[in-house]
């Protein structure tokens, strides 16, 4: 009798261990608490009121519009362009047609300035970091780290900012334009510089007809060769290691100097950067 039972709960016992679905389950299982402690044990990045991390943004993307002289229909359809570029919502780096990339990244600081006529004091529009996702692109894993509602009130502060990229004036002829001065007061504050963290990327964007016109040096006048400016006005130059260029010349109409913006002109300007220390990515006739 002793026996016989042990015989049956033997071999019960042994149908447990032989079970071939026991392996298959505690895969699953062990499956599903590593992906609940990795999206629940993630916190959300905290930012602040720039929408950036805290730890610090990842990188730079700085545009200065000029607007010494009224933008015309044309120059404003081509920066409303840029601002999708900018602002595209590809997983991807949005690409201009030459390969070149303008989108900024998540964490990464949009930082635009209107040029004023005193080149210390660059008119800011915009300071703002992009937050993670577009509530249109956000999926079930996303709103696991972050609740949509916090996610879509930090994608309408984005949105809102940028629409601060087109100035209200569409800007009014001005006396000077000093386009160099603000170019250094900028890069002192945005640029890494040769001392500074190579890791983070510093792209400067240049939205202006690109006639300097100051005391120091004015393309209305006769100027030096870009690589004689360290010499002839070194107070004009400044630090940009690190840093990607693009140029977007905007073309003015002027019967009394119809040639200002020629060839010279334009690569004075491709010229002058390298000087720098910049490089430069896109360079674009408007």
């Amino acid at each position: 009798m002793i026996k016989s039972l042990r015989h049956e709960y033997g071999n019960k016992g042994q149908g447990h261990r032989n079970n071939p679905l026991i392996p298959f389950v505690l895969i699953i299982v062990l499956a599903a608490a590593i992906f609940t402690f990795y999206n629940l044990g993630t916190p959300p990045v905290e930012l602040d009121n720039r929408l950036c991390p805290k730890t610090g943004a990842r990188g730079a993307t700085i545009l200065l519009l000029d607007t010494s002289d009224p933008l015309t229909s044309k120059h404003k359809e081509e920066l409303g362009r840029l601002a999708k570029l900018i602002s595209s919502e590809d997983s991807d780096k949005h690409e201009s047609d030459d390969g070149n990339s303008f989108r900024i990244d998540v964490g990464e600081l949009f930082v635009v300035y209107e040029l004023r006529q005193d080149p210390g004091s660059p008119e800011l529009l915009i300071e703002v970091c992009r937050p993670q996702k577009s509530p249109s692109s956000r999926t079930w894993r996303d709103d696991i780290r972050q609740g949509s509602r916090f996610a879509k009130k930090e994608w309408e502060s984005f949105e809102k900012a940028l629409e601060n990229l087109f100035p209200q004036s569409g800007g009014k002829p001005q006396p000077s334009s000093p386009i160099l001065e603000t170019i250094a007061v900028i890069s002192a504050r945005h640029a890494p510089g040769k001392r500074g963290n190579r890791e983070f990327e510093t792209h400067l964007i240049i939205f202006s007809d690109m006639m300097q016109n100051t005391d120091l040096l004015s393309h209305y006048r006769t100027y030096p060769e870009a690589k004689a400016v360290r010499q002839v006005a070194p107070d004009l130059l400044t630090d940009l290691t690190g840093v990607s260029v693009s140029l977007f010349f905007l073309k003015r109409t002027d019967p009394q100097n119809p040639k200002l913006q020629d060839k010279k002109h334009y690569y004075w300007w491709t010229e002058l950067v390298m000087e720098q220390g910049g490089k430069i990515i896109n360079q674009e006739i408007l």
